[in-house]
């Protein structure tokens, strides 16, 4: 079916079921896109919206708004960018790869207790803005959640005459403690029923804001009696401030917790926990509100609890002298400069209002969401506000250019890209700088352009995600350098020119050459796309190089937008095909989505003097006739040529078509041959090129094409082949 659907902004749809069972984009580059268009307001989908029984994988929902209930069971690559979620909890379990971001999550209720009755039944009643049931990889990135899992007019005794009361499992955020890879950044988190965020596997919680929630922020995971359970956290530059005190007569939980820190060997950096109740305020509590209520800034389970602390805590204490929490990290600050720096005051000067609220805050994000603004409040200006106040603010952004150098963090992962702990400069690299990965092993996560990288000697990247762009020159050391690309991830290069070795992986993603790629690498694709040359580009693999592409998945080639030669070139080097059942990924021009809706490029490949290997083990005897190489010019036909898996009863023929530019590999079903191996030649290689560029661009420097000697077909000690 169609790879999109969009709704027209303004209008509201009744959608009984927005993916069907079993739907699923083409893969992680490529998916389903749900999105709108047009002018105004984003558009209201209407109606339950789940996805049950088989999963969807694939899914990119952008753009529109649910005022119902939202559920996916199961599935993977789900990403949800710039929705907005009103009255109803989204849910999503046993996901494996799941991105919110730059989503607005507000006023998640229940409406009709499940089982009737007077009062609402804190379990069975129970509702959350998001809740994720086992996610394998999750970001959550760049929300505004506010004011779910409770009502304003609620009873303190929970009747169901009045709206839903809060409770201690109706949250902002819940995540569960099956989870793994979690990041939770840059959100800002109000006013929730309980927790602002529940994230029990731990993960990397970063530049956070939590206001007026029972409990900031809750994280769990670790080592638990000697088992991983989820993830060791990092909880850095967050910012908590004020109690909730939603306070019910059963079922309550905590109301006056910052930071429930119980995960094992948790790291707090440049934390700032401040003002449980504004300075000078005296908030009005319920009658029966418990006098001995445990006021906690940070709650550790125990001593091994924490690995590092630097916590800021400031003021969190309730009025009276119940339940003070000691002060920390504040010392040589001036106390009444501290008690200005409340999210009451920053709202102030926002607004322009004396009198404004955290009330007010919440009204001006939820207007800013609904309206688009261009220059949107963000997590980060009110962390920066505290910071400066506080002591521990790191100055503005940098803005000039630099090589940034990766050095592992004991305090953190060690190993990501987008942790700024782990930069000699304490900040992730920009468009424009240069890394040096100094052999260690990285996971790459953002979108940036940078200059030159260098591996250093047995240096790793890893690319799932995100788009890297390297502009400048590619270096490893004596061991070389570890590339890895799956999933959603793109590496795009201006070439590669070391005679260190460069190992290419692709699982998945994409990979593209848009320069002079002649340096020495060995590259092995098995699914994704691989650009081996973008218009403008050339790939020449010589000795000590090689390309092994393994089954029939992948797309390998050429692509391009202007008409430009793109080149592919053996000067001594070694081109792999290894079948799976279905055949091989021959390489020719491709549409990657990249460049238009089809290839505009001049494809040219040169198999001069290179090695040929072909495995046909998976084909298990069966027929197949497919293309190895398609062009617009090919010239050459292998130096040598080693085929593996052919049966003694099986006849096998390569033939070199210099009329079409194709190379065909043809084998006959098993019984249906006598172990033969030939190749074969059908026009003149040197009928003159569709294009003097092209003819250019693969002959310079390699003199003149005159007589072409047919290539060996070498035999190996454990199959037949014959010389041609």
């Amino acid at each position: 079916g169609s790879h999109w659907m969009l709704f027209e902004k303004g209008h509201e749809y009744y959608v009984d079921r927005l993916i069907q069972q079993g739907t699923n984009g083409e893969d992680e580059l490529h998916p389903l896109y749900i999105g709108s268009y047009g002018e105004g307001e984003l558009p209201v989908l209407s109606g339950d919206l789940r996805s049950f029984q088989e999963g969807s994988w694939n899914i990119v929902i952008r753009d529109v708004q649910f005022d119902n209930k939202f559920q996916v069971l199961s599935g993977g690559n789900y990403i949800l960018d710039g929705i907005h979620s009103s009255g109803e909890e989204i849910a999503f379990q046993n996901l494996s790869a799941m991105t919110l971001r730059d989503s607005t999550i507000l006023d998640a209720t229940t409406e009709v207790p499940t089982q009737g009755g007077d009062t609402w039944n804190a379990n069975l009643d129970r509702a959350s803005g998001f809740f994720a049931n086992g996610p394998q990889g999750l970001l959550v990135e760049g929300n505004f959640f506010d004011h779910n899992g409770w009502e304003a007019d609620y009873d303190y005794y929970m009747s169901t005459d009045y709206g839903l009361a809060p409770s201690q499992f109706n949250h902002n955020v819940y995540i569960n403690h099956k989870g793994l890879d979690v990041t939770f950044r840059d959100n800002i988190v109000m006013r929730g029923a309980s927790f602002g965020a529940q994230i029990r596997p731990g993960g990397f919680i970063e530049d956070n804001v939590f206001v007026d929630n029972n409990i900031g922020v809750n994280f769990l995971g670790g080592i638990v009696g000697g088992e991983h359970v989820g993830n060791f956290t990092l909880l850095t530059d967050n910012v908590v401030s004020n109690g909730g005190f939603h306070v019910v007569s059963d079922f309550e939980g905590a109301t006056t917790w910052g930071v429930g820190g119980r995960g094992m060997d948790s790291t707090l950096l440049d934390n700032i926990i401040a003002h449980l109740v504004e300075p000078g305020v005296v908030p009005e509590f319920h009658e029966e509100y418990n006098d001995a209520k445990k006021t906690v800034a940070i709650n550790e389970a125990s001593d091994e609890t924490v690995f590092y602390n630097d916590t800021v805590v400031y003021n969190w204490a309730l009025p009276n002298g119940r339940g003070n929490e000691p002060d920390a990290n504040v010392d040589g600050l001036d106390p009444a400069a501290l008690d200005q720096i409340t999210i009451q005051n920053f709202t102030r000067d926002l607004l322009g209002d004396p009198n404004a609220t955290v009330d007010d805050l919440a009204e001006h994000l939820r207007t800013e969401m609904s309206l688009d603004s261009s220059d949107p409040l963000t997590a980060d200006d009110i962390i920066a506000y505290f910071q400066q106040g506080f002591g521990i603010y790191d100055g503005p952004e940098r803005t000039s250019t630099e090589t940034l150098r990766f050095v592992p963090d004991s305090l953190g992962d060690g190993i990501r890209w987008d942790n700024r702990i782990n930069w000699d400069t304490e900040d992730i690299p920009m468009d424009g700088d240069s890394v040096d990965l100094a052999s260690n092993w990285v996971y790459y996560g953002g979108t940036t352009v940078i200059e030159d990288l260098d591996f250093g000697s047995g240096g790793e990247l890893q690319v799932n995600h995100g788009h890297l762009t390297i502009d400048g020159q590619i270096t490893s050391g004596d061991e070389g350098g570890d590339l890895g690309i799956d999933k959603a991830g793109q590496v795009w290069m201006n070439g590669y020119d070391d005679t260190d070795t460069l190992s290419v992986d692709l699982s998945g993603g994409r990979l593209a050459n848009t320069g002079d790629f002649n340096g020495t690498a060995d590259i092995s694709v098995t699914d994704g796309q691989a650009i081996l040359a973008t218009s403008g580009a050339d790939m020449t693999l010589g000795e000590g190089s090689r390309l092994t592409i393994t089954g029939s998945e992948a797309d390998v080639g050429f692509d391009g937008d202007d008409g430009d030669t793109a080149t592919l070139q053996l000067d001594g080097g070694r081109i792999d095909f290894v079948a799976d059942e279905d055949g091989f990924a021959g390489i020719g021009e491709f549409r990657s989505g990249a460049f238009g809706d089809a290839p505009d490029v001049l494809s040219g490949i040169d198999l001069g003097d290179g090695i040929l290997g072909i495995d046909i083990t998976a084909l298990n005897g069966s027929a197949l006739q497919d293309k190895l190489f398609g062009a617009d010019e090919i010239l050459g036909s292998f130096e040598t040529i080693e085929l593996i898996g052919l049966a003694e009863n099986q006849d096998a023929t390569i033939t070199f078509d210099y009329e079409t530019d194709e190379v065909i590999f043809n084998v006959t079903a098993a019984g249906d041959g006598s172990g033969q191996a030939n190749v074969a030649f059908n026009g003149d290689m040197m009928d003159a090129s569709n294009s003097g560029d092209l003819w250019n661009a693969l002959t310079d420097g390699q003199g003149t094409y005159s007589e072409t000697d047919p290539p060996q077909i070498e035999e190996p000690d454990e199959f037949t082949a014959l010389v041609a």
